[in-house]
């Protein structure tokens, strides 16, 4: 899901689109108008929904991260990695213009590093991975 709703001006050149033609034409939109980024107000209540959504299966896998045992390190790290790199795209694209071809938005390698020390922290300290992923959640 963020990948489809990060990469929409690149999908478009490739005469590709993922958001639903019946959604779009509910307000008044065609796939084509996506590549003109003066389009994105009348764009962003459709694009909040989809990030609102992803928010929804983040927080699923945030429910399941809590679920395994404090013990399981290696399992617990390989599965709230991504959550914590999504959750962070998530608000990048709520604040970023997506339509525009020019703005790749994207976490840094800086970031995924300072995420993986973060981790790494918050996996010994009682109560740290909860913390950390509701600290990182979109608001």
């Amino acid at each position: 899901m963020i990948n489809i709703l990060r990469d929409i001006p690149e999908d478009l050149r490739f005469g590709r689109c993922y958001i639903p033609s019946e959604v779009l034409k509910e307000h008044g939109l065609k796939p084509e108008d996506l590549m003109d980024e003066t389009n994105l107000e009348s764009f962003r209540p459709i694009y909040d929904s989809y990030l609102d959504l992803t928010n929804e299966h983040l927080e699923a896998a945030t429910d399941y991260i809590r679920m395994i045992p404090e013990k399981q390190f290696r399992l617990k790290a390989s599965t709230m990695l991504p959550v914590l790199i999504g959750q962070r795209t998530v608000t990048l694209l709520r604040t970023g213009n997506i339509l525009n071809s020019e703005e790749r938005i994207k976490v840094t390698r800086d970031e995924m590093k300072t995420y993986a020390r973060k981790l790494l922290r918050a996996l010994f300290i009682p109560g740290g991975v909860r913390r950390l992923l509701e600290k990182n959640k979109d608001k």
